[in-house]
């Protein structure tokens, strides 16, 4: 369970260090990067567990130039914009006999508009039942997977050419972290998903000063 993992973006690949304890990874961007969020994915860190966000000018971290402190299990922060090439993620969970992480991403983020407050959540089982013919019941039980569908009903052209930049680099292929609700992440906390509609259409109003959207995802794993 090498760090390497955590390149993949399936979050079943994870990194998982000997202990939960004073355990960390660094990442050489190559080149002084901004980057304004950070966020795990498939990730055990209890809610006494402390994660720390470091970017520095090289990759020795005795004194970092950037330090953020995150505590608890849900762990998802953007802040202001830090331009550094080393990055470290610091680990330090006692309550956790075995650490494991699946995903990190450290990078910029994208404030979408406001969505209609209709909202819809669905749960979907991916478990497959048979019966016999005697009636009793067997099959797969699967995975459980949360659905989004949103209604953005005014969106600036600004606002429009940043979701159309989204859609085109993620498609419905590469997995975007995603908080719903961001001040209220006890009720719903971050999802790790995928982008499900096919077709990205964009609705110019009379005005010809707003256009409306819609989009859907689903969580990935």
């Amino acid at each position: 369970y090498e760090p390497e993992q955590l390149l993949d973006e399936r979050l079943i690949t994870q990194w998982s260090p000997i202990t939960a304890t004073d355990e960390w990874v660094m990442f050489d961007f190559g080149s002084a990067t901004a980057i304004s969020a950070f966020a795990l994915g498939g990730h055990n860190v209890t809610e006494t567990g402390t994660v720390r966000v470091e970017g520095h000018t090289s990759s020795d971290f005795t004194s970092p130039s950037f330090s953020l402190e995150i505590t608890g299990s849900s762990v998802f922060k953007t802040f202001e914009e830090q331009t550094y090439r080393y990055w470290r993620v610091y680990f330090y969970d006692f309550n956790n006999p075995w650490l494991k992480v699946g995903r990190i991403y450290l990078g910029p983020y994208l404030t979408l508009p406001p969505i209609d407050p209709n909202a819809r959540i669905d749960t979907t089982t991916s478990a497959i039942s048979q019966r016999s013919v005697t009636g009793q019941v067997y099959g797969s039980e699967g995975v459980e997977l949360k659905s989004l569908s949103v209604d953005y009903p005014l969106i600036y052209d600004n606002e429009r050419k940043q979701i159309e930049e989204m859609f085109q680099t993620a498609s419905t292929v590469h997995p975007v972290f995603i908080a719903i609700w961001e001040d209220s992440l006890d009720v719903e906390p971050v999802w790790y998903a995928v982008i499900t509609n096919q077709t990205l259409s964009m609705q110019k109003d009379d005005t010809g000063l707003y256009w409306s959207s819609q989009m859907t995802f689903q969580e990935a794993r």
